[in-house]
């Protein structure tokens, strides 16, 4: 039924309209002010308030437009646009933005934000108002608490793992002068080489360990595993205050590490239903969408890394793929160019990394090639 009620929401603006019957951008003092989309680890919400003090950070790659404060003469609420409501979900404090069709109420499981939010409004349908920017909603399944939703404004984004909604779910006004972060990137020493080791094991103990992890580190951990390849480079830390460059984008991902020695069996000697997978997965997702099914016994290993979720942010365009191997019980990550694994469950993007050749590696890729 929410779903429905999503897909309603988003087709309703996405039809031609001229039911307005103005095509002229309202002209009241401050009526229209600039709106941003702003991300706090994997939430996301359009805003006219600036909400970085709330923790969030302006993602200038996905857009901005004028969007209206309140209904007015020129272009009327209901007849001409709607309140877009900002509806917080209880569990998770996940962003679903919408119009509250029924008398403004949130969904079940949300609470409408309304103290200290100013009000937007957009238009239904475009064109009505002069209004010519579209808005658009992605959506992604995580699990027990469902779907979650990310946005962008006059652009499409690529979000990784997420789908645009068919339909933008309304239309705001150009700007003549946006704000840009120009120092937006990924400070270099911020950089390091995940790469893929493989175990000599066969069958569901066969193991493709993606790390930032080298045997320097951990070296009685890598027993068993050799060098594959260099897969991307991710981000080892979060941007510092005193960075020239500053990522505010950054998602952390940690590794998991599912280690079942089976009946009467050793790691290097598997017993009867043993079985070996690591796998790197989004933080926010180890009790939703990556939670341990039956027979699984994923646990943190301690290690993690940061990438982002909107491709092009901070310089980030390498698309990190995650793939399952049923039959061997297997995780494998690829980017582009690699050829894609046969036989195997596609997970879709994980996350956006950083080109392997935007610093040099050559002194850690060397070190583990001796392994």
């Amino acid at each position: 039924m929410l779903s429905l009620f999503f897909f309603l929401s988003s087709l309703s603006s996405a039809q031609g309209g001229g039911l307005c019957g103005s095509l002229t951008a309202p002209t009241d003092p401050d009526v229209l002010q600039l709106a941003s989309v702003y991300q706090k680890g994997d939430i996301f919400r359009i805003s006219i308030d600036d909400v970085t003090d709330e923790g969030y950070n302006v993602l200038a790659s996905s857009g901005q437009a004028l969007l209206a404060t309140k209904d007015n003469l020129q272009c009327l609420n209901a007849q001409c646009m709607f309140q877009l409501y900002t509806n917080q979900r209880d569990t998770d404090k996940n962003i679903l933005q919408q119009d509250n069709w029924l008398g403004g109420f949130a969904p079940m499981g949300y609470t409408k934000l309304e103290n200290d939010v100013t009000s937007i409004f957009c238009v239904r349908w475009l064109g009505d108002c002069g209004a010519t920017v579209p808005i658009y909603r992605y959506f992604i399944f995580v699990g027990i608490n469902g779907w979650s939703h990310a946005y962008s404004i006059g652009t499409e984004v690529d979000y990784a793992g997420y789908t645009k909604e068919p339909f933008p779910i309304c239309y705001g006004w150009p700007s003549t002068s946006t704000t840009t972060a120009s120092n937006e990137g990924i400070a270099a020493d911020k950089l390091v080489t995940l790469s893929t080791y493989v175990n000599n094991l066969t069958g569901a103990n066969r193991d493709h360990w993606t790390t930032i992890w080298t045997p320097s580190i951990n070296e009685s951990a890598f027993d068993g595993y050799t060098w594959a390849k260099d897969v991307t480079r991710v981000a080892s830390s979060l941007s510092a205050s005193t960075d020239t460059l500053q990522c505010n984008s950054l998602v952390k991902v940690i590794q998991m590490y599912d280690k079942q020695v089976g009946v009467s069996g050793t790691e290097k000697a598997p017993g009867l239903f043993s079985r070996f997978d690591h796998k790197i997965i989004l933080e926010s997702q180890v009790n939703g969408k990556e939670a341990n099914l039956p027979f699984e016994n994923y646990t943190a290993t301690g290690e993690y890394f940061y990438c982002v979720l909107s491709q092009g942010s901070c310089g980030a365009t390498v698309p990190l793929k995650k793939w399952f191997n049923g039959f061997e019980i297997d995780t494998i990550y690829t980017v582009t160019g690699d050829d894609d694994p046969l036989l195997v469950r596609n997970d879709g993007v994980l996350c956006y990394t950083w080109p392997l050749d935007s610093s040099s590696a050559s002194d850690t890729r060397k070190e583990r090639r001796l392994h």
